[in-house]
């Protein structure tokens, strides 16, 4: 009877793994969406998209921990399973409905992140052509002055244009 106990309550703390990392990940999609929002601003928002990464960090170490302690209780209980699948069928089938959710919210959340990746590189690649193109006006008016002055010191030239 201790056993059986046991395994019930390996399988329900499996259970409640499922449904914290279910948790964990909505909060994620949610965060990565408000980053989202923030990256599509114009301009961008980068202050915003940047106060948000601490808040996924927490996060994403949370569902690490779940994965383990997931991962463990599986390792412990998976062999007796078979033989109590009857008795605990409630919990098994749970379980199974569980699962596929989870999987389906880190799909979501993958993609979710691989958008605001490319938007983000994106706003990088772009900042670094304004930069570029900032630097090369600078130095064009830079020129342009020192062409005007040059105009105004060598009268000879202007004589010459009369």
């Amino acid at each position: 009877m201790e056993k059986n106990e046991t395994i019930k309550t390996y399988l329900c703390a499996l259970i409640i793994s499922l449904e914290k990392k279910e948790q964990v990940l909505i909060k994620l999609i949610s965060i990565t969406k408000k980053q989202k929002i923030a990256l599509e601003a114009q301009p961008p928002n980068l202050e915003e998209f940047k106060l948000e990464v601490s808040n996924k960090e927490v996060l994403i170490k949370e569902i690490n921990e779940l994965d383990i302690q997931f991962e463990s209780l599986f390792h412990k209980v998976k062999a007796y399973v078979p033989d109590v699948a009857t008795d605990y069928a409630l919990e098994i089938k749970k379980m199974q409905e569980m699962v596929p959710r989870v999987v389906e919210l880190g799909v979501t959340l993958r993609g979710l992140e691989q958008q605001n990746k490319m938007k983000l590189e994106l706003i990088s690649t772009t900042r670094a052509k304004e930069v570029v193109n900032v630097k090369k006006s600078s130095k064009s008016v830079a020129e342009c002055y020192r062409a005007i002055h040059n105009l105004k010191d060598n009268k000879t030239w202007l004589d010459q244009k009369k």
